[in-house]
């Protein structure tokens, strides 16, 4: 058996005692543990028996979850923005913006007419959760416009969208919080 390296253990644990079920020995999982980590019943696992050895030999079980995955669906600011005489690859003043509303992502695509902005705003940041309402998309896109036009730019094809949107390496608390706010746009699995 292979060292196992890279594991953050939470600082929380809980004691229990083993039980016999029909022929079976089980664990319970507090409630605690099983809604922050996101277990449901019937959810497939793998167990793996595990020891250490130090100055003594330690013995543990490893209920291995699986990999985590969730999708979210997240508002979009997008625009089109245009420029005579610009040349620029980077719009530092989206990335500021972007960054002061702690958008999910940004993409500033440059295309023939001049570059395609989207601003993902999702509410499943690496840091926490962060409801998102529709007068902040409104006060982005009013920002956005003003520091365009103060540039120079010219912005059309103004609009907010809906797009769905992979996340992997999220904490599973996190995305609980997500979900018990808005169900309809967050989604997950663990898939062993």
């Amino acid at each position: 058996m292979g060292e196992q390296s890279g594991w953050v253990y939470d600082p929380i644990y809980f004691d229990a005692t083993v039980r016999r079920s029909g022929n079976s020995l089980v664990i319970t999982i507090p409630p605690e543990l099983a809604r922050r980590m996101l277990i449901s019943e019937d959810q497939p696992v793998r167990v793996v028996g595990a020891v250490r050895s130090g100055i003594m030999l330690e013995g543990a079980l490893i209920v291995h979850l699986g990999f985590f995955s969730c999708t979210e669906k997240v508002q979009v600011v997008k625009c089109l923005l245009t420029h005579p005489s610009s040349s620029d690859e980077r719009l530092l003043f989206v990335e500021e913006l972007a960054q002061r509303y702690s958008a999910t992502d940004l993409e500033v695509k440059r295309v023939k007419e001049g570059w395609e902005v989207k601003i993902y705003l999702g509410s499943i940041l690496r840091s926490g959760f962060r409801p998102r309402s529709g007068r902040e998309m409104r006060i982005i896109m009013d920002e956005l416009k003003r520091a365009a036009e103060a540039r120079g730019f010219t912005i059309s094809d103004v609009g907010i969208a809906e797009e769905t949107v992979n996340l992997e390496g999220i904490d599973p608390s996190v995305v609980a919080q997500a979900q018990r706010h808005n169900p309809a746009k967050v989604s997950y699995k663990w898939q062993v």
